[in-house]
């Protein structure tokens, strides 16, 4: 089943925005396929279908070997039909679809869309016959050399937007208390496997946009379970990873040495604009913090402004066309973490 992205123009909520509602775009949202992890061609490593399974989209097989093993890395050159299949365009489909429904239902008050995002959370996370198991062991495998690694958490940052979702939800009173309480059982157990298994504690440190998309998703998991402490902690210590990933003329050294170097230094600061919005009801403006010689969000965001649309050329490398608004979704997160 392979599903279809809708891109919606429903802005991402605080609880006193309202969206923009195009009621058209949205009846289509019901109609997309209900998707779960049960979908994907194949079980994992595992055998259990239940189990998430991704894998690294930049790695090809060899054509030197019978077999293709082991896989060789292209950096920048997408494997479409690897990632295919595994559970990574679900997901990613999936939390899309529960955000906008969500957003669809504050603009609206129509209970159908909040009814629809609803059983999208049931299926992915919560029925027994369809539930993802919750952890990440077998996320971004590369064939012939493991069965599962780090990188993979990097797939599941979307869960910010999902949470975004279920609070919203949860506050209109349109997710049902039962499936609330599950939801918060299942992110407990996800946490605590982010927090102590062997994976989640290599991506954790990770000095490039793993390490922050690993931060920004756990801190949006502390915030939903409760754990203000814990958060709040989490919130201070990125100052240090802000001032370590940044130059100051604004400058991500780590992400401008890819392939894509523009794209992975917005994609990074991206992880650091959701982590800043997560940050600020916790008293963390992590927009406003800069080191003495200026290292900070807004530097970065200064530096990649003038090469949004290709008007001014990347002096590095980037394989992908820069469109118009590449730091659209940033400035979005800017007004939000720092009204």
């Amino acid at each position: 089943m392979k599903p279809t992205l809708l891109f919606l123009a429903l802005s991402t909520l605080s609880p006193a925005q309202t969206p923009t509602f195009n009621s058209i775009e949205a009846r289509k949202l019901l109609r997309q396929p209900i998707l779960s992890v049960m979908d994907k061609e194949a079980p994992g490593p595992s055998h259990d279908k239940h189990d998430y399974v991704s894998y690294a989209p930049y790695w090809w097989p060899d054509p030197n070997t019978p077999d293709g093993l082991p896989y060789l890395r292209r950096d920048g050159q997408t494997n479409r039909a690897l990632v295919a299949m595994g559970d990574a365009n679900n997901y990613s489909s999936t939390a899309h679809t529960i955000h906008l429904l969500a957003n669809a239902f504050l603009a609206s008050g129509d209970p159908a869309y909040a009814a629809n995002a609803v059983l999208r959370i049931q299926t992915w996370f919560l029925n027994p016959a369809t539930r993802m198991n919750p952890h990440l062991n077998y996320g971004q495998i590369v064939k012939g050399r493991n069965e599962g690694r780090s990188a993979g958490l990097v797939t599941m940052r979307a869960m910010i937007d999902i949470l975004d979702a279920a609070d919203d939800l949860t506050r209109k009173k349109a997710l049902p208390a039962a499936d609330g309480k599950a939801l918060h059982d299942w992110m407990a157990q996800y946490h605590q496997w982010l927090s102590t298994s062997p994976i989640g504690l290599e991506e954790a440190p990770a000095k490039n946009n793993h390490g922050s998309w690993y931060a920004a998703q756990a801190m949006r998991i502390e915030v939903y379970l409760g754990m203000k402490a814990q958060a709040t902690k989490r919130a201070e210590e990125l100052k240090q990873r802000i001032a370590s990933q940044i130059e100051a003329d604004g400058t991500q050294p780590l992400e401008a040495a890819r392939e894509d170097g523009f794209s992975y230094s917005v994609f990074n600061l991206e992880a650091l604009a959701n982590a800043a919005v997560i940050a600020r009801p916790l008293g963390v403006n992590l927009w406003k913090f800069k080191t003495k010689d200026g290292r900070g969000m807004r530097a970065a965001f200064e530096y990649l402004q003038p090469f949004a649309g290709g008007t001014t050329p990347w002096p590095g490398k980037q394989l992908k066309k820069i469109p118009a608004d590449a730091l659209a979704k940033v400035r979005e997160l800017y007004d939000r973490a720092d009204p």
